[in-house]
C-alpha cells in the first residue's frame, strides 16, 4: 500500500474550504483533468487547520493499492493538481464577496464546457437547471422553455452543433440553425415571463473577428469576413432582442478552449503522442486560446459582474502562434513533432473552407473586458496551462 500527504496553504478561512469539500460534487471538481485512472486513486484522509483568520492548510493524504505500480511523480502530481483546484476555486469566488444561492438555467450543459461549468458552479453552492427540449415536439419551445425558466435568476446557452466538421451546405445549415433556433426560442421564452433572469450569457466565439493575421483583436474590433464570422454576428443578433426584456445580455467570444475532455485538443493528442504532429503550414498564423479551468471561472465573472455587457473575448491573455503552439504542445508530451503539415494537405483533408477558417486562420484576440474587470487568470500562459491540462 502507497500513501502519500500533502499539505497547501489556502488564503481563505478554514469554513469556507470545509462547505466546498462537503458540496455533493467537490470529487468531481478536483479531479485533474488528465487523471484517467481517477477510479483507483482516492484521498481518504482530509485534515484542515485554520492558521489564522484569513487562511488554513488543507491536508489530504492518498491511499493507492501497491499493486497498481503508479509512480510516486503521478500520485505527487495528482496531489497537486487536485489542490490546485480546489485553492483557486476558493480564493477566486472570494473576489466577489458574498453571493446568494442562484437557480442557473443551461441550455448545452452535455457539451465540454457545460460539463465542466456544473461542478464548479455547484461547488460554489449554486443550482443548476439543465434545459432540455420538449418532450412533445423534440425541439427547444418557448412555452416549455418559460415554465423551466420561470424561477431561474440567469441563464447560460452552450448549445450548438459541432463544427468540427468539412463544411458541406447540410453541415452549415446545421451549425446556425442549431444556434440560432436556440436562441430565438429562449429569448421568445424570456417575453412569456413575469420575472426574468437578471443576465442571459451567451456563446459566441472569436471566430467574429475572421482571419486577421498579426492584428491586435478586442471586443471593439470590427467583424471579420467567413462564414464563422457570419455564424457569430448572426448568433449574437439573435440574443441581443434578450435587452428588450431588461436582462443583461453578454456574448461570450470563446478561443479554442484547451480541454482533454474533448475539444481541439482533445482531437490533437492522438497525433502528437504519435510524433505525427507539427505546425500547420508557415506556423505564424496565431491562435487564441483558454485553459478549461480559466474559461469557467470567465463564465463565473461574467455572470456576476453585473457591468460585464456585451461581447467578452474569453481567451487567455498570452495568445501564441500556431508553430510556437505546436511545439509547447509536443515538449510537454515529451515527444517529437514532424517539420510541418503542408498547408494543400490541410485543405484537401479538412476541405478548403474549414481549414482556411479553422486551421489555417490567425486570430490574435486579447481579453480586454476581462483583464479591465479584474479577472485573474490561473494559466495566463501556455505552458502552464499545458502543466495542469496533461
Amino acid at each position: 500500500m502507497i500513501t502519500q500527504t500533502l499539505t497547501t496553504r489556502i488564503e481563505r478561512p478554514a469554513e469556507e474550504v470545509t462547505a466546498w469539500l462537503a458540496r455533493p460534487t467537490a470529487g468531481m471538481r478536483a479531479m485533474p483533468p488528465w487523471a484517467v485512472d481517477a477510479e483507483h486513486l482516492h484521498v481518504f484522509s482530509t485534515a484542515i487547520k485554520s492558521l489564522d483568520a484569513a487562511s488554513c492548510s488543507l491536508t489530504e493524504e492518498i491511499h493507492i493499492p501497491q499493486v497498481l505500480e503508479i509512480p510516486a511523480s503521478t500520485i505527487e502530481r495528482y496531489l497537486a493538481c487536485r489542490h490546485a483546484i480546489i485553492r483557486d476555486d476558493v480564493e477566486h469566488a472570494a473576489a466577489y464577496g458574498t453571493v446568494r444561492r442562484l437557480r442557473i438555467a443551461i441550455a448545452g450543459a452535455s457539451g465540454m464546457i457545460g460539463r465542466a461549468l456544473i461542478p464548479f458552479l455547484q461547488t460554489q453552492n449554486h443550482e443548476i437547471i439543465s434545459l432540455a427540449r420538449d418532450p412533445a415536439t423534440g425541439a427547444f419551445s418557448p412555452e416549455y422553455l418559460a415554465k423551466t425558466l420561470c424561477s431561474a435568476d440567469a441563464v447560460i446557452n452552450l448549445a450548438g452543433a459541432s463544427i468540427a466538421a468539412k463544411w458541406n451546405q447540410p453541415q452549415r445549415d446545421l451549425i446556425w440553425e442549431s444556434r440560432a433556433s436556440t436562441t430565438r426560442a429562449l429569448v421568445s421564452a424570456l417575453g412569456k415571463m413575469k420575472h426574468r433572469p437578471f443576465a442571459f450569457l451567451n456563446a459566441s466565439a472569436t471566430g467574429y473577428y475572421g482571419t486577421r493575421g498579426d492584428e491586435l483583436l478586442n471586443e471593439n474590433s470590427p467583424r471579420g469576413a467567413g462564414f464563422l464570422a457570419d455564424v457569430c454576428a448572426g448568433w449574437e443578433h439573435e440574443v441581443s432582442a434578450a435587452a428588450e426584456w431588461g436582462t443583461r445580455v453578454t456574448c461570450l467570444r470563446f478561443g479554442m478552449v484547451l480541454s482533454p475532455a474533448g475539444g481541439a485538443l482533445a482531437t490533437m493528442l492522438p497525433y502528437f503522442e504519435k510524433k505525427l504532429g507539427g505546425k500547420l503550414g508557415h506556423g505564424r498564423q496565431w491562435m487564441s486560446w483558454i485553459s478549461i479551468d480559466d474559461a469557467i471561472a470567465a463564465i463565473y465573472h461574467a455572470l456576476l459582474t453585473h457591468t460585464c455587457s456585451g461581447p467578452v473575448n474569453i481567451t487567455a491573455p498570452n495568445p501564441v502562434t500556431n508553430a510556437r503552439f505546436a511545439d509547447t504542445l509536443t515538449r510537454a508530451l515529451g515527444k517529437k513533432s514532424i517539420p510541418c503539415v503542408p498547408r494543400w494537405l490541410v485543405r484537401l483533408r479538412h476541405g478548403i473552407d474549414f481549414a482556411n477558417e479553422m486551421l489555417l486562420a490567425s486570430t490574435r484576440a486579447e481579453p480586454a473586458k476581462l483583464q479591465a474587470g479584474g479577472f485573474a487568470f490561473r494559466h495566463p500562459t501556455l505552458e502552464a496551462a499545458l502543466e495542469q491540462l496533461l
